[in-house]
């Protein structure tokens, strides 16, 4: 189910996009769950790096943390 929200929210405005913290609010308020925020965190666990130049943000959310998404997260934030 999470997959698939931030699967969606690719196509979102980047305001609307979710947070883990609004994806765990969903989840105990739509489907019940019990589970915690930081756990919802730790399954999301988006990427964030800042440019020092720049200032610019850029964050993306993976699957999986490996490091054959740590070095794709690389390559798109240079893009």
């Amino acid at each position: 189910m999470i997959d698939g929200w931030i699967e969606a929210d690719r196509e979102a405005p980047r305001k609307q996009r979710h947070t883990a913290r609004r994806i765990w609010q969903r989840l105990v308020a739509e489907h019940g769950a019990e589970v915690s925020e930081r756990q919802v965190c730790r399954y999301v666990h988006p990427f964030v790096m800042r440019a020092c130049f720049s200032g610019a943000g850029f964050v993306i959310a993976f699957r999986n943390e490996s490091q054959q998404a740590f070095l794709e997260v690389h390559v798109a934030a240079f893009e």
